[in-house]
């Protein structure tokens, strides 16, 4: 769950504690950033586009069905190229509960709800100021 729903729902885990945190600490944020996009990169250029690149070679010279098949995957270039795939897994997956962690953190450490203008709904103090605007 890596694609766009997957930065999707990242952001709104991001955004909820950013409006309702008293101390807003974004080191361990940009960390877990980091590490997840460079992981990304790596894995992208690394591997999957290299192999790719040979699975179109494969389809252009023997057809599409000996490009899909176990042979062409088996091929010592191939199964290097899904090795060098591990250091931007490894980066991913250190990412991940770094962030994990840092939205805990920051969930332990709310604002106090307050009293929106006279309504009867608790809201944080930061939702409902003008300072920001």
């Amino acid at each position: 769950m890596f694609g766009a729903f997957g930065f999707l729902a990242v952001g709104m885990a991001t955004y909820a504690p950013r409006i309702t945190t008293r101390e807003w600490n974004p080191r361990r944020l940009r960390w877990a950033f980091w590490l997840w996009n460079a992981g990304l990169a790596v894995m992208v250029f690394g591997s999957v586009l290299p192999v790719g690149f040979l699975q179109l070679e494969v389809t252009f010279t023997a057809g599409y069905d000996a490009a899909r098949s176990l042979a062409s995957y088996e091929r010592p270039l191939v199964q290097a190229l899904f090795w060098a795939r591990l250091p931007g897994d490894a980066m991913i997956i250190l990412g991940t509960p770094l962030f994990g962690y840092d939205v805990a953190r920051k969930l332990t450490r709310q604002r106090a709800p307050t009293d929106a203008a006279g309504s009867d709904s608790a809201v944080a103090a930061r939702v409902t100021s003008s300072e920001d605007d």
